[in-house]
């Protein structure tokens, strides 16, 4: 069930193609096209409305956007009058009255009862247990938070560099939609403090033999110690290529090691996936943000965070001195 919830077939890759090739749809089309949107989850629904924001904001349809999302209203027009109109003498109809709208996601909700499942079910062991959700938490952050955060910066960014509003309603429309996925993205942050909460609960009784169970030699880490340090990419005031060691290879109960990069989000991330990438070393951002024994210059590693801004800096894709630089230093050690 939880990778099956999370998990994107044949027939989800074909959907999407439809809106990576064309931004209107005939009218027949628009029934199924919508039909076929709820009935998605969370996470396949992301996906695809990805696929749409390839293209700027300003190159979609409203009525793109409308199989996508509902667009609603809180009250009617007569119990939401300006202050200073008179109630009694301006007909419903009115332009004047302004509606309080709000905008619901097409698809279906799963995540959170998925979630509940998870933290609630007494199927596993401890240990089970704890992996599972570590697991949850990673799908979490990798295919709900990184993608609504990725969309909606489409649309943060083309409302704040709007220079002149010529369609009030579609701006409104634009903005109730970056709201709603602000507050699902906060919703998603919030059973991921759950899953964590129940993590520290089901570790409480007994923490031995938890570590990144790294299969690597010493000699490899201790390189990799010294290139970050020649490129000054770790604190060596804070840490020492011996506290590294114990961060990535003891027991987290055993030491008061803490490993202190001198990186921003985005390039811990390109630290942690070059490892794999070249050491086969793969090692969760759930499972790091759990072991509060890594940080970088924002603090203590957060899951949420280094999504978020991994997925920013995704939609640019900018090149950058200190990520080559961090490659390099890898290809150096790998080929040496």
């Amino acid at each position: 069930m939880l990778h099956s919830f999370f998990k994107l077939k044949n027939k989800h890759y074909k959907f999407s193609s439809h809106f990576t090739n064309e931004l209107t749809f005939y009218t027949n089309k628009n029934l199924l096209t919508k039909k076929k949107l709820s009935k998605l989850n969370e996470s396949q629904f992301l996906f695809i409305l990805g696929k749409l924001l390839r293209y700027p904001i300003d190159q979609i349809e409203t009525n793109t956007l409308n199989y996508f999302f509902f667009h609603l209203e809180t009250q009617k027009p007569e119990e939401f009058a300006l202050p200073w109109l008179d109630q009694e003498t301006i007909a419903i109809s009115d332009e004047r009255f302004i509606p309080e709208t709000y905008v619901e996601l097409n698809c279906k909700k799963g995540l959170e009862s998925l979630v509940d499942h998870y933290i609630n079910t007494k199927e596993y062991g401890k240990d089970t247990h704890i992996n599972k959700l570590l697991v949850l938490l990673d799908y979490i952050y990798n295919d709900i938070l990184q993608p609504v955060n990725l969309n909606n910066y489409s649309f943060y960014d083309y409302i704040d560099n709007l220079e002149d509003i010529t369609d009030m309603k579609r701006f409104i429309y634009l903005n109730d939609i970056r709201i709603a996925l602000d507050n699902y993205a906060d919703m998603a942050q919030q059973l991921c403090d759950k899953i964590n909460i129940k993590i520290t609960l089901l570790s409480k009784p007994n923490v031995s033999n938890e570590n990144f169970r790294l299969e690597i030699d010493s000699n490899i880490l201790k390189k990799i110690y010294f290139g970050l340090e020649q490129q000054m990419f770790i604190n060596q005031e804070k840490t020492t290529c011996e506290q590294f060691l114990n961060v990535l290879q003891l027991d987290w109960k055993d030491h008061n090691s803490i490993i202190t990069f001198e990186m921003d989000h985005i390039l811990f991330k390109h630290f942690i996936d070059f490892l794999d990438l070249y050491f086969n070393l793969k090692i969760q951002l759930s499972t790091i943000e759990y072991s509060a024994k890594i940080a970088n210059k924002n603090g203590l590693i957060k899951a949420s965070r280094v999504s978020a801004s991994i997925g920013q800096y995704r939609k640019f894709m900018k090149d950058r001195d200190d990520i080559n630089a961090l490659k390099s230093m890898f290809e150096k050690i790998k080929n040496y």
